[in-house]
């Protein structure tokens, strides 16, 4: 089997795509000009599968992904103009 890596290129993981997705979809709902690691964070815990791994973990996901969101909500520097 060929390492991800060995032909120079990164190939499509499903699962980091719906992430990737949800952080974007994260900034465009607050007009954010970025996706920064905080939307990110916000994918990876809205992600079922991740929330359920976190949630073993004694995790309060609600509370993270209100604290996330939160944050998000704050950041005004992050706003596109158009």
């Amino acid at each position: 089997m060929r390492n991800k890596l060995e032909d120079g290129m990164i190939h499509p993981n499903p699962e980091i795509e719906v992430v990737i997705n949800l952080a974007t979809e994260k900034a465009k709902y607050h007009n954010h000009e970025y996706v920064t690691l905080e939307h990110i964070l916000y994918g990876l815990v809205t992600y079922e599968p991740f929330g359920k791994f976190l949630d073993a973990y004694g995790v309060d996901i609600e509370g993270l992904t209100k604290d996330v969101d939160d944050y998000l909500s704050s950041q005004t520097y992050l706003v596109s103009d158009e």
